[in-house]
């Protein structure tokens, strides 16, 4: 119980079952590149494909746990007064051991990223350098926090192939991670609160952000294709219909009332099913593109680790918060 105990601890402090969703984004654009290509040579083209695969995973899933790491260090002091329950102010993971472990994550990132080359690293050290922005300032301040939380989700999709030419697929990967961020921000009641004029700013930010990456892919890849090459618009239809889906299913998870710590359980809950969200959209994308070997490789591959996550959790319920004063 007690390595189960340890193991629980490491995965809520790294959000490891939500970090799935980060590595099916990144296996998209790798099985994609490898399947249609667009002669640009690469490392996801030319690598074999468990070496792609690993590397990628490698790579997305360092990074993302990276920052989550990184997030609750630098929140420790103001999570023992808001939420005590969370691994470090509750004693159950050292700070010195989440220091030590962040490192250990940024460094398989780095490491998954030099598999692609030297371009891929250099996006790679910008991704990082993005993490430390949101982690040190962007968070604080709602609209940049939502938009750059999705911004990293494009840079990290790019790592593989930075000459990946299919914009439509980025931007809906990263409004996937904007619309889950800004419901769990909801519903967490975290503060300041989304205003009539952050709204503003965010529906702007989305907005540039979403011009941006349409004009850089352009530019970068030379290609003025919409759609991956035998994706017809009906196909399109099936990754398109479960993201509006999970859009819904958003909408009115972020107007729940919650009382309590309830809060944060229904904040993770949301991030966890946005990771699945994300892992099901990707390998729609796949099968609307004719890959359906790729497209169950993926959905098996997410199945079995969101499963794996949930029995865990069932094995070692996570521990209560300490008392607080009302």
């Amino acid at each position: 119980m007690p390595v189960l105990l340890s193991i629980l601890t490491t995965a809520r402090l790294t959000r490891a079952s939500v970090a799935l969703g980060a590595v099916a984004d990144v296996w998209l654009v790798v099985l994609l590149t490898r399947a249609l290509g667009n002669g640009s040579e690469t490392g996801a083209e030319v690598l074999p494909l468990w070496f792609a695969l690993a590397a990628s995973a490698l790579m997305a899933a360092g990074f993302f746990t990276f920052g989550c790491v990184l997030n609750d260090l630098l929140d420790a002091k103001r999570d023992r007064a808001l939420s005590p329950e969370r691994p470090i102010p509750a004693g159950l993971f050292p700070p010195r051991d989440a220091v030590l472990l962040a490192s250990g994550c940024l460094l398989c990132g780095i490491l998954g990223a030099l598999g692609f080359g030297s371009r891929a690293t250099a996006i790679a050290l910008l991704l990082a350098l993005a993490i430390l922005i949101y982690d040190a300032a962007a968070k604080y301040v709602p609209a940049a926090r939502l938009v750059l939380f999705g911004a990293l989700t494009g840079i990290s999709m790019l790592v593989p192939n930075g000459n990946f030419p299919y914009a439509i697929i980025l931007a809906v990967a990263m409004l996937q991670s904007i619309a889950t961020a800004t419901a769990a921000y909801m519903v967490e009641g975290k503060r300041p609160q989304l205003t009539p004029r952050a709204k503003f700013f965010l529906v702007l930010g989305v907005l540039l952000m979403l011009t941006a990456t349409f004009a850089a892919t352009y530019e970068s890849s030379g290609s003025r294709e919409f759609l991956p090459s035998g994706m017809t618009w009906q196909a399109s239809l099936l990754p398109a219909s479960i993201f509006v889906a999970g859009c819904i299913y958003l909408h009115f998870a972020a107007r729940v009332k919650c009382e309590g710590d309830e809060h944060r359980k229904r904040g993770d809950r949301i991030y966890r099913r946005g990771a699945l969200w994300r892992a099901m959209t990707a390998s729609a994308w796949l099968l609307a593109a004719g890959l359906a070997v790729e497209a169950a490789l993926l959905a098996t591959v997410a199945s079995l680790g969101f499963g794996a996550m949930a029995v865990l959790r069932s094995l070692v319920p996570a521990p209560d918060a300490p008392p607080k004063w009302r």
